[in-house]
């Protein structure tokens, strides 16, 4: 029997994923991903080209529908309407252990960690591409708990959509809460647009973040998203670490200050701190600042307010 990666033609599936194709594509998606042959195509163009080359496919709108939700096509505006072309497979991986969590599960551990691997350094790489000046185009910037409030409130958003952290999603093992992530747009090939996540009211969503500021989650924005986040899974958080990046991107506005008189050395910011800013010296606690992100999680737990954040300067944002 043909295995399925060989119907499919310019369809560029990377080398250490090609044991996963069957995984994660349906027979009829590697159809229409064969049939859109790195072409962008209407959904009539590409039922009309599945109709010449593969004698039609049987409630093809139905699958092609499926394919989209599950990110195997994604979108394209042109100025001849809305066509259809083939997501990249770390896309479709991303979909699948993000929102198909039985199907995900069902790969062996070590086979998942191999798959995450790739697909991080896939991240990373393309993110090394970048200027600095790209990287920041999408908005994202870290947030103290107040900020993010008041930026999920100002967004001009038709639509609140909760959805799975993708990043704890494929790595999976950290322990924090997985539904609190926000989208806040409708746009093409946005999880409300593909049918996913779960709709919910500006309160609900205000009380998500609360919680998540009390489970010990950072707070990040960026243009029709926010993200509660762990140092450990994130991967812009690793990426800018990895790339020396940390407070060029994401953007780091703040950073925390100390009143020795008022700390009473209880630990609960060492405990806290995603970074390793703080750490405990002969029962004293001491602090780099340096490696501060300003996300403002020490201070919101300081019993004795004897935490701060200062706003940077302009110049001191990089």
């Amino acid at each position: 029997m043909v295995s399925l990666v060989q119907t499919v033609s310019k369809f560029a599936v990377p080398e250490p994923l090609k044991p996963y194709v069957e995984i994660f594509y349906t027979r009829e998606e590697l159809t229409i991903i064969k049939a859109l042959d790195g072409a962008a195509l209407s959904g009539e163009e590409l039922a009309a080209r599945i109709d010449a080359e593969f004698g039609g496919m049987k409630d093809f709108y139905h699958f092609l529908k499926i394919a989209y939700r599950r990110d195997a096509v994604s979108k394209v505006d042109t100025e001849e309407g809305v066509k259809y072309v083939a997501s990249p497979m770390t896309s479709r991986v991303n979909n699948c252990a993000t929102f198909e969590r039985e199907t995900w599960e069902r790969i062996p551990a070590k086979d998942r960690e191999a798959i995450v691997g790739y697909h991080y350094s896939n991240f990373l790489h393309g993110k090394s591409m970048l200027t600095l000046e790209q990287l920041r185009k999408n908005g994202n910037r870290v947030m103290p708990l107040d900020e993010i409030v008041e930026y999920l409130k100002s967004y001009s958003a038709d639509v609140i959509t909760i959805l799975p952290c993708d990043c704890r999603s494929k790595f999976g093992s950290c322990g924090h809460s997985r539904n609190v992530c926000i989208s806040i747009s409708t746009a093409l090939n946005t999880p409300y647009d593909r049918g996913l996540g779960t709709p919910v009211s500006t309160d609900e969503a205000v009380e998500i973040l609360k919680k998540a500021e009390k489970e010990g989650l950072v707070h990040s924005a960026e243009a029709g998203a926010i993200c509660n986040c762990c140092a450990c899974c994130c991967y812009p958080t690793r990426a800018s670490l990895d790339l020396g990046l940390k407070g060029k991107w994401p953007v780091v506005s703040y950073v925390v200050e100390m009143d020795e008189e008022k700390c009473v050395n209880c630990g609960l910011c060492v405990k806290r701190c995603h970074f390793g800013v703080f750490a405990r010296d002969a029962g004293k606690i001491t602090m780099d600042a340096d490696k501060c992100w300003g996300c403002g999680l020490c201070v919101s737990s300081c019993p004795k307010k004897a935490l701060s954040l200062r706003k940077l300067a302009a110049e001191e944002e990089n």
